[in-house]
């Protein structure tokens, strides 16, 4: 599962995401 959206901040997240690394 790519690009997963996990709420855990204000704003839902990609978890799989650059951002996230």
């Amino acid at each position: 599962k790519t690009a997963e959206l996990v709420e855990g901040d204000d704003k839902p997240v990609l978890s799989n995401c650059s951002l996230a690394n």
